[in-house]
């Protein structure tokens, strides 16, 4: 063995060593309490919690709603991806189509569900048109069910998208040229190339349904489902925490097989070339049809989420409709929530920026380091593992390890959880961009004699800022909204926007929970557009013109400096003579 390999297995060792502190060890925590009873080796939970017939039923709900919801999710999401793709939309229609889409993304689960009873309970707007009768249940299943479609469709846009845009679109000319009718050759050039991104979307919409405890907790009701029945059993003066391990293992067992379903999966997609511009369902029939669905459902979204932008403006609604600033007056005038939220924007770019160097070091080794072929696997195991864990069960986790020690309620223990939480996606954002570099980056720099951290910070990390930025912003934005993973963690000192929230929920502060949820709206909105400028903007132009500006600058100083001599000169000489 080289001396050479030693930094890289150093670093390779210390990541190892973290996972095995903060996700195997855990989780063989978790599973030992499920077995154990008083340090002796028993199924009396498993018996006991699969004996009540209440755990039956909301796995039978969770199962139910999951499903389909990730149905009408991938329908919506498809619907508006083809608008973007396959249509003769205006450019500016479809560029607002794919932003809107997105817009649930910056906003928790939470906010889902307490804007969802106020755009459809008994006292809003929308029943009183319908004279007093309710357009849906905003408690219970039906309620839930939007929720989840509106919460999960975003991502199945994001995929379907994704692959829509590499469709070899020399199949439908071939289509054509056979004779095929316009539906068959949807079926065939379409939808049959599509199958494995639509099952991939479908089981990513459904792992985000089953593992979600948003919504249950604001809209659940006597609805029992897995992710309300696992805090139940975790919190308050009743707690039964070998029951709650059990249920966290129910709740782990779908989500382990989801994802090894999606990376089963993932073998078969094939990668296409880069579509050309050629819409193969042009005409105004597709045009309508697609076109006016997207803007439905687009419209419908926002309609969902105005109580978020209209509640904090107004003195009491739905009743006393006047505009009003008490409300944002009652939330900036609360020193605790402002405490809150800054804690929670302090949490989010911790975890923004150390989970970025994090996942660029395990990227870099699995790719490009000189032990890559036998830590790549090892690396991808343990983003797929991370990936299959439910927030929930992540937490619970968490809370068996480190009760009782100084980081027990810190806000550093949310920053752990959360990089563990959220290892997959960024992950994979910075193996595919450091893929498509060239292997000789390495041997160019130590031929010219640059040091390792030179090439790094000269050559990869320049050709990967967008990459770098777009992990640090989903980073940032997941660590701001999630609950699910931190819900059993947060103490007295350390509590987020989000369990501040459900807190409120609780004493009917409507008003303030809709104030907080806009704050994170416009937060997150305002830290991805910075980090889409700081990944986008070409910065060699700006140096370009600094540089033309400064030697101008130069120049004219220069110019001053002559003439200054000059006149010094001729007035020495008028003097002399």
């Amino acid at each position: 063995m080289t001396t050479k390999k030693w930094p890289a297995i150093s670093l390779n060792l210390m990541i190892l060593l973290f996972f095995a502190s903060l996700l195997i060890l855990p989780l063989g925590r978790l599973l030992i309490l499920a077995f154990t009873s008083e340090g002796q080796f028993t199924l009396a939970n498993i018996q006991a919690t699969l004996s009540r017939p209440d755990i039956g039923l909301a796995f039978g709900h969770s199962l139910f709603l999951a499903s389909l919801s990730a149905f009408f999710a991938v329908i919506l999401a498809f619907i508006l991806a083809f608008t973007v793709n396959f249509t003769k939309m205006s450019a500016l229609l479809k560029k607002a189509i794919e932003t809107l889409a997105l817009f649930p993304m910056f906003l928790p689960t939470l906010a889902y569900g307490y804007s969802i009873i106020y755009a459809f309970g008994a006292q809003s707007p929308l029943t009183r048109l319908n004279h007093d009768n309710l357009i849906l249940t905003p408690f219970g299943p039906q309620g839930m069910v939007i929720g989840f479609i509106i919460y999960t469709f975003p991502i199945a846009f994001i995929l379907l998208n994704s692959s829509m845009k590499y469709i070899d679109m020399r199949l439908f000319t071939v289509s054509r040229l056979m004779g095929d009718s316009r539906l068959r050759s949807f079926w065939t050039c379409l939808i049959r190339p599509l199958l494995i991104s639509i099952c991939l979307a479908f089981i990513q919409a459904f792992f985000l349904s089953f593992t979600d405890f948003g919504l249950p907790s604001a809209l659940a009701g006597n609805y029992p489902l897995l992710s309300s029945l696992l805090f139940s059993q975790m919190q308050g003066a009743l707690a039964n925490f070998g029951q709650g391990t059990v249920i966290a293992l129910l709740m782990l067992l779908p989500s382990l097989l989801t994802t090894a379903l999606m990376v089963f999966l993932q073998r078969f997609q094939v990668k296409q070339q880069a579509k050309s511009s050629f819409v193969a369902f042009a005409g105004r029939a597709w045009d309508w049809v697609f076109g006016g669905a997207s803007l439905l459902i687009i419209s419908l979204s926002i309609l969902v989420f105005l109580p978020i932008f209209v509640v904090p403006f107004v003195t009491a609604y739905p009743y006393v409709m006047d505009f009003s600033l008490v409300h944002l007056q009652e939330v900036f005038n609360n020193q605790s929530l402002i405490s809150i939220y800054q804690l929670t924007l302090k949490m989010a770019m911790l975890t923004a920026l150390i989970g970025s160097v994090f996942y660029f070091a395990m990227a870099y080794l699995a790719t490009r380091s000189r032990i890559a072929g036998r830590v790549f696997a090892v690396f991808h195991f343990l983003s797929n593992m991370t990936n299959a864990i439910p927030g929930m069960v992540l937490g619970i986790a968490f809370l068996f390890i480190f009760s009782g020690t100084p980081l027990n309620g810190s806000l550093w223990l949310l920053v752990l959880v959360n990089l563990i939480h959220f290892l997959a996606s960024p992950y994979q954002m910075a193996i595919q961009a450091l893929s498509k570099l060239s292997k000789h980056y390495e041997t160019t720099s130590r031929l010219l004699g640059d040091s390792f951290i030179k090439t790094i910070f000269k050559v990869i990390l320049p050709n990967i800022r967008h990459t770098i930025f777009e992990m640090m912003s989903y980073l940032f934005i997941q660590s701001m909204v999630t609950i699910s993973a931190i819900v059993f963690l947060v103490g007295v000192d350390s509590q987020t926007i989000t369990t501040s929230m459900q807190s409120l929920q609780q004493f009917n502060q409507y008003a303030q929970v809709f104030v907080l949820a806009l704050f994170l709206f416009g937060t997150n909105l305002l830290v991805k557009l910075i980090f889409h400028f700081l990944g986008s903007y070409d910065f060699s132009a700006l140096r370009a013109r600094t540089s033309h500006y400064k030697k101008r600058i130069l120049s004219k100083k220069e110019a001053i400096s002559l003439e200054s001599n000059q006149l010094s000169t001729v007035e020495h000489t008028t003097n002399g003579e």
